[in-house]
């Protein structure tokens, strides 16, 4: 496994998330302004996720990664710092 940065636009959650409204997100932005991303995601090649859930493949059709463990709250705070790119 390595690590390197990802386009945040590359980047999508996975369709089965439950977490779909994630509220006020404003602590959490100042935060990543501050110390930046601490716990960076674990991202998968969007497809391979689609080869291991076929019944999302329509949904993951055109990102390049997908998360599949991370505060998945980040992604969002991230490009309202202005950052373009995260670890993943």
């Amino acid at each position: 496994m390595r690590t390197e940065p990802a386009e945040l636009s590359d980047v999508i959650t996975h369709p089965a998330n439950p977490r779909k409204v994630l509220g006020d997100l404003g602590d959490l932005e100042a935060s990543i302004r501050e110390v930046g991303v601490i716990q960076p995601p674990v991202v998968l090649p969007a497809d391979r996720v689609a080869a291991a859930w076929p019944k999302h493949a329509e949904e993951i059709a055109g990102a390049k990664w997908v998360v599949l463990v991370a505060p998945v709250d980040v992604p969002q705070p991230a490009g309202s710092t202005g950052m373009t790119r995260r670890p993943r």
